[in-house]
């Protein structure tokens, strides 16, 4: 008949302690890993624990902890008992020999920054709404146009430019006419730019003239319909003529 008893060999008993490895300062929202660095035998029984009360953890095994603090001084501890046996046959009986067992009771101090919290995320750029025909139409202050970049005044007078618009109109912010009038009241600055879909009136994109023609092309490109259409027919309020100098319903 084979027993198990066990057998505490004294002699041969041992203690060790630890110690507490865990980075002194931290930054905010970051995972932090603290480890528990002691001379526990391989495979002896081990009873204990991490006691981290201002935190939340998880165990990663390994004697390891991942931890997330908000910021501020934390105290971190590990208390518990280990113990090592070996088994042991005499005359049939099995003795387990206390070979050692030890104490580990540690603790330390951390310190998670202040710190900034993370930017948000940047949402997305909306692509520019659908332009069916577009529509150009630029405000400026025709008595200060001689103290213009010039290519900026290019931006506003040159044919190829203006061809890539169903309808350009370039209209002084003086012009009495009372929808010239609607639309200055949008401009912060002059020259001033509004680009439009046509049909919908619905506006796509304002701001400050750009200050070289090929910046005009560039802005005027990316709006562009996704087939062209032949240009718009002029007409404002019954009379033709005064389409020129405003935007055309």
């Amino acid at each position: 008949m084979v027993r198990t008893i066990f057998l505490a060999a004294m002699l041969a008993a041992t203690s060790a302690r630890g110690q507490i490895l865990v980075p002194a300062d931290s930054r905010p929202h970051q995972p932090i890993v603290a480890r528990l660095n002691n001379p526990i035998p391989e495979g002896a029984q081990v009873q204990g624990g991490w006691v981290l009360p201002t935190a939340v953890s998880l165990p990663a095994g390994g004697g390891a902890i991942h931890i997330w603090a908000p910021p501020g001084r934390h105290l971190i501890s590990y208390r518990g008992i280990w113990v090592k046996t070996r088994p042991l046959t005499i005359e049939g009986v099995v003795v387990q020999v206390l070979e050692g067992f030890g104490f580990v009771d540690e603790s330390t101090a951390f310190v998670v920054t202040q710190g900034t919290p993370p930017d948000p995320p940047v949402p997305p750029t909306p692509p520019p709404p659908d332009v069916t025909q577009l529509g150009v139409f630029v405000i400026e202050d025709g008595a200060a146009r001689s103290g213009l970049p010039y290519g900026q005044v290019q931006a506003m007078t040159l044919p190829d430019i203006r061809q890539l618009a169903t309808q350009f109109r370039l209209v002084d912010k003086d012009n009495p006419a009372e929808p010239i009038q609607a639309m200055a009241k949008l401009a912060t600055s002059f020259p001033y730019l509004i680009l439009f879909d046509l049909p919908t009136r619905k506006i796509v994109w304002q701001g400050a003239v750009p200050k070289s023609a090929a910046e005009m092309r560039t802005l005027l490109k990316n709006h562009q319909p996704k087939a062209t259409p032949a240009r718009a027919e002029a007409r404002w309020m019954g009379n033709p003529s005064t389409c020129e100098v405003g935007i055309c319903p």
